[in-house]
């Protein structure tokens, strides 16, 4: 790292890199690539050597307050050693490097950098106007000086110049020659070429133009022209202040000249956008005259850092404190733990850092665990699970229903047991929720009020069926019935229960129709009953049609006897005359004792065919009466009084009949 306390030309023969290493990078092949790791490596080389030098005086003065002594040895040791596995960096000049850039490899980072796409462009627009002898000019220019063939070069440029005034890589590639390649250098031609560069490079390019000025600005320091150095290198910062090594330098050059008020702001400036900047200061010595300054610098930002570091872990620290953490990421949030608390007990500005980046390592995991909203997953779910576990203790399970109940419910508790993750919490309360869908598609609650409601009906069934029916074709369809209706119950299903119901209420229909049909056979409505009868199950229905002809059979019979009595009585009545008693008394007999064997009603019926019937009965009880009477008590009677005696009774039929009255 050069300093003021160094001259030029031995820095550059010492620390300065051949020409060799951009011999390649011209075209376009694998050589290229071969090439920039070659000047990378060689770059690492030197800077490992240049910090080999002054690593043990590193861990001093404010070092002490940056990082520890091994820490920064990495960053002198390493810093170019990384380049070698990222040329993005080399190819994106000053810019992308930052802090491993030393003033010693600028040229060749120029070389690099004219091969850019980016450049090119630039230049492309700016050479739009010139002819072809011009461009091609330029061209053997730059093939000249990246070569190494200087003195061609610098020929070349130069008659570029005059063609192209305005074309600021000829006027940044004639600086660097007169600074890099000269012996001695010209340091006077190396700064009237940089300003020229960074004013024509302005209006087109801010980067090239900051370059430009902060070249300038070093040849100034070279040249011991501090304000000068000053100025050119804070313009810099004002044309493009994404170049923080131009912040940096700033620094340097203000350090050098001892104005610490100047040099504190842009080397904190430096520092933020880039903390290596700080042990780059501590291994330069010109920052060795405002050391107090750097001191209280760092001190201040090491303060910030800690609180900085301290605001950041706490929130972190209690969170960690107040959830359990799951088993399977314990060890690595308890090791990123330790980590950030050694780094915390450091002291150091790097150490404060570090811990930040830690930190944010461990609230990226912690919140990756998603931990409140886990716990929250966890309770819920253990609440549904003892809801659950109630309901099912209330209520008769088969065997079926309890397996499909408790496997998920064993695979939720399995998921919960312990610390789970968020992923396991999830699971577990999908798979009780789940759970719970069922068990409310069981409806078992109203399955039982609604199996309670069925089985007193189903009693209330088999009680009225044993009343009216003791045996035969319906007492057994009931029976069956109502058998059917308890397996249902049986199988515990809210839908196997609500279908029990069904079918109770079917045969409890069937019933009510039955015993409206032999009401009817009772009250001899003998078509009223038939059609009650016409779609019941086929015993049943063949059994009651059966029944009901049987009875209407019988019912008409014993009617034609009673109105025969019936008729005997009356023709007794309006004859006067003994005969009259026998008759009724003989068919009072018959139909009584067809009433006792039957369990009939004698009714009087006035249907056409029972009345020509009964005339016929009645003749022939008068007929009877008078013989009765005539032969065994002894009334001798004419055949006139047999006659009146029948004609009684039709004359009896004929105002019944008139008057609509029957017994």
């Amino acid at each position: 790292m050069y300093h003021r306390g160094m001259i030029w030309e031995e820095y550059l023969e010492h620390e300065g890199f051949k020409d060799d290493i951009v011999h390649g990078m011209e075209r376009q092949t694998r050589e290229i690539v071969a090439g920039q790791i070659k000047a990378a490596q060689q770059l690492a080389s030197v800077q490992q050597q240049a910090a080999e030098a002054t690593a043990h005086t590193l861990d001093r003065g404010f070092g002490a307050l940056v990082a520890s002594q091994q820490e920064m040895n990495a960053v002198m040791n390493l810093g170019f050693a990384s380049v070698s596995y990222g040329l993005d960096r080399v190819a994106g000049g000053i810019e992308a490097l930052r802090a491993d850039f030393d003033w010693a490899m600028a040229a060749v980072l120029w070389k690099l950098e004219i091969q850019q796409a980016t450049l090119q462009g630039i230049l492309a627009i700016l050479q739009a106007p010139l002819n072809t002898e011009a461009k091609e000019l330029r061209k053997r220019a730059e093939d000249a000086y990246v070569h190494g063939w200087y003195d061609e070069a610098l020929a070349d440029f130069l008659e570029s110049e005059r063609r192209n005034y305005q074309d600021f890589a000829v006027h940044q590639a004639i600086g660097n020659i007169y600074l890099y390649h000269c012996q001695p250098a010209e340091l006077d031609k190396a700064r009237e070429y940089y300003l020229q560069a960074g004013k024509y490079a302005r209006p087109c390019s801010a980067y090239h133009s900051a370059r430009a000025f902060l070249h300038a600005g070093f040849v100034c320091y070279l040249q011991r022209d501090d304000a000068a150095a000053i100025e050119y290198a804070h313009e810099a910062t004002e044309i493009y202040p994404k170049l923080v090594e131009a912040f940096y330098n700033h620094a340097k050059f203000a350090a050098a000249a001892g104005q610490a008020a100047i040099a504190i702001p842009s080397l904190e400036t430096a520092i933020r956008a880039d903390r290596n900047y700080a042990v780059k200061a501590r291994a330069d010595a010109d920052f060795e005259k405002i050391e107090a300054a750097v001191r209280k610098l760092m001190e201040r930002l090491c303060i910030e850092a800690r609180q900085v570091a301290e605001a950041a872990w706490h929130p972190v620290r209690v969170d960690l404190d107040r959830y359990a953490l799951p088993d399977a990421e314990r060890d690595r949030i308890q090791r990123l733990r330790r980590e950030v608390e050694r780094l915390l007990g450091q002291n150091r500005c790097f150490g404060y850092l570090d811990a930040l980046k830690k930190i944010e390592e461990c609230r990226g995991v912690w919140e990756s665990l998603q931990l409140p909203e886990r716990d929250r997953l966890e309770r819920e779910a253990i609440a549904v699970l003892g809801m659950l576990q109630s309901e099912m203790a209330d209520h008769v399970l088969t065997d079926a229903m309890r397996q499909r109940l408790s496997q998920p419910q064993a695979e939720a508790v399995s998921l919960l047991r312990g610390n789970p993750t968020h992923t396991e919490a999830k699971r577990a309360l999908d798979l009780v929720n789940e759970c719970q869908g069922t068990w409310l598609a069981l409806r078992l609650p109203e399955r039982d009020q609604l199996q309670l409601q069925v089985v007193s009906a189903l009693k209330a069934f088999q009680h009225e069926t044993r009343r009216h029916y003791n045996a035969g074709p319906i007492r057994e369809e009931l029976a069956h019935r109502a058998a059917g209706v308890n397996d249902l119950l049986q199988k515990q299903t809210y839908e196997d229960t609500t279908k029990a119901g069904h079918d109770l209420r079917d045969s409890e229909n069937l019933l009510a129709r039955i015993v409206e049909a032999e009401a009817l056979r009772d009250q001899g409505s003998w078509r009223c009953a038939l059609g009650q009868i016409h779609d019941l199950p086929s015993r049943v229905e063949q059994h009651l049609r059966e029944s009901i002809v049987r009875k209407r059979t019988i019912f008409r019979a014993s009617a034609i006897l009673g109105n025969a009595a019936l008729y005997g009585m009356l023709g007794w009545v309006l004859h006067s005359t003994p005969i009259g008693p026998g008759a009724g008394y003989f068919w009072g007999v018959v139909a009584e004792q067809l009433r006792y064997d039957f369990g009939l009603s004698i009714r009087v019926s006035f249907e056409p065919r029972l009345l020509v019937t009964s005339l016929l009965l009645a003749g022939f009880g008068a007929l009877w009466a008078s013989i009765y009477s005539f032969v065994f008590a002894g009334h001798q009677t004419s055949a006139v009084d047999y006659l009146r005696s029948g004609l009684g009774g039709v004359v009896g039929i004929i105002i019944l009949a008139f008057l609509g009255i029957s017994a």
